[in-house]
């Protein structure tokens, strides 16, 4: 059952008049946070067309011009009033089923819809939107070639499988494309119309993984626009969850546990159930990947592990050294790190194998450079 929100009251027209019989009125949401009601407002015969659900509109409102929301369309005015036409019609917006899920989060984190319509808009009036590229069945990679099978598209198809919602823990060594592979190649997501939403925690993640996408073929985008128009597969960071797409046919969270996907700000909404409540209303399935996922991300949900000793292995050894009694005059590295150090240094072969050694000294005030004690030249970077 979906709930409103508590302060939602009865919309009123703008001005008094005479009839309203055919004349087509909408019913919008303005952008302004602190005036939650909703107005009706008469849509010029011009933008007939444009104008629907979700649409972004300029309307006057007590004598100034606000922007706004359709949420309603072909709505009936009170008796006795006659809305006056909206000023101007700014591009797309949302879809429809985005502004039903925007009422139900600011019930549920107590906040303005308007906050929510916001992040579930583009940055700039959008007018038309692109050709969408091929259909979803070209999408497909040709077996054998990058979408192998191994333990993670194994695991991945058995979740996309399980009639529950499912999380998959998986190692943090582990290359996650190959779980996004799977998804967007997945014959039960192809035969569905719409668009597979991944969600990353950060912006620099979600464009290194679209151009990774984009290599291997697949019609990937980070653009509202793209998103708008259907794309293929969507990627994006917590604001991903309000990507604008016509249908959603799967979504995926990686790394589910990390507190970037939830806004620090209020109203403090969280990504990860913003999308888990969309797919559930659009009847989509939704995955979860977490290297360790607290009790709030795997509570109800099917947990699909690899066996111990592959998840283990994904793991790195973890040695705690305690310097509290050891000499101050031995420097700022123990002798711990140093030996660990100079076995890696001192072997090429495991450096062009395993890549190079990188030191993280996270301790504000204790080292401001780092000079060589032979030659005395700074250790610098951009």
């Amino acid at each position: 059952m979906t709930c409103g929100p508590p302060w939602a009251s009865e919309p009123r027209g703008a001005h008094l008049s005479e009839g309203t019989a055919g004349r087509r009125y909408v019913r919008i949401r303005t952008d302004v946070a602190a005036v939650p009601k909703l107005f009706d407002y008469a849509v010029p015969e011009r933008w007939n067309e444009t104008v629907t659900v979700g649409t972004r509109v300029r309307a006057v409102l007590n004598g100034r011009r606000v922007g706004g929301w359709v949420t309603e369309d072909n709505v009936t005015p009170p008796a006795g009033v006659i809305p006056t036409p909206l000023t101007q019609w700014s591009g797309w917006g949302p879809p429809a089923m985005i502004v039903e899920l925007a009422e139900w989060a600011a019930w549920r984190w107590a906040g303005p819809v308007s906050f929510f319509l916001k992040a579930a808009s583009p940055d700039h009036v959008v007018r038309t939107l692109p050709e969408p590229p091929e259909p979803p069945d070209a999408r497909r990679l040709t077996p054998g070639e990058d979408h192998r099978s191994n333990v993670v598209t194994e695991l991945t198809v058995q979740a996309l499988r399980t009639a529950e919602p499912a999380l998959l823990r998986l190692p943090p060594t582990t290359d996650l494309i190959d779980a996004v592979l799977t998804v967007g190649n997945d014959p039960e997501t192809l035969g569905k119309e719409g668009t597979v939403v991944v969600l990353v925690p950060s912006l620099g993640w979600a464009e290194r993984l679209v151009d990774r996408l984009v290599r291997r073929g697949l019609s990937a985008t980070t653009e509202w626009a793209k998103a708008r128009a259907g794309w293929p597969i969507v990627v994006g960071s917590r604001s991903g969850a309000w990507a604008p797409v016509p249908r959603l046919a799967a979504a995926l969270v990686l790394d589910a546990h990390d507190e970037a996907y939830r806004e620090e700000s209020a109203p403090t909404y969280s990504a990860v159930d913003v999308v888990s409540e969309r797919a559930s209303r659009e009847g989509s399935r939704c995955l979860l990947i977490s290297p360790a996922p607290p009790v709030v991300v795997s509570a109800g949900r099917v947990v699909l592990a690899p066996p111990s000793a592959d998840e283990r292995a994904g793991w790195a050894t973890v040695e705690l050294v305690d310097r509290r009694g050891a000499d101050p005059r031995t420097g700022l590295f123990s002798e711990e790190f140093v030996r660990l150090a100079r076995s890696v240094l001192d072997d090429p072969e495991l450096i062009a194998r395993r890549g190079p050694l990188v030191c993280v000294f996270n301790r504000a005030g204790r080292s401001l450079l780092l000079a060589c004690r032979r030659c005395g030249q700074l250790a610098q970077c951009t």
